[in-house]
């Protein structure tokens, strides 16, 4: 496996417990269900910081999700997590127009279904 361009380990070891490559290919991950954190990142924030709160991600400082040091990793804002890598992407322009070309299919369906027998029902419910 690689990450860009290096190769990446399928497993490692931290706190002398396995983690493993998630099968989305990204990000290590532990296969004990009864684990608090059971991603690589989060378990070593964890057990730097305590509890992670409701609504925190734990970001890669560096973006290498491989690189799981503490001090490679902050607690941030889920919604200014997600904001700061989507406009990162859409400086892209392959990802930008595939990205408008699925919200124009999305329009398209949603049309077709508000003019359908469940879509009508649906808005005599909910205006």
């Amino acid at each position: 496996m690689e990450s860009n361009g290096m190769a990446i380990e399928r497993f490692v070891f931290y706190a002398g417990q396995k983690y493993w490559i998630q099968t989305t290919g990204r990000y290590y991950s532990s296969s004990r269900k009864d684990d608090e954190e059971r991603l690589l990142h989060r378990r070593v924030w964890f057990d730097a910081h305590g509890p992670i709160d409701s609504g925190i991600h734990i970001h890669h400082i560096d973006e290498d999700w491989t690189n799981n040091s503490l001090e490679n990793l902050e607690a941030i804002n889920a919604s200014d997590h997600r904001r700061m890598h989507m406009e990162k992407r859409l400086k892209d322009p392959e990802y930008k127009a595939t990205l408008l070309r699925w919200l124009e299919m999305g329009r398209d369906k949603a049309a077709e279904w508000h003019r359908s027998a469940e879509g009508r029902l649906w808005h005599i419910d909910h205006g």
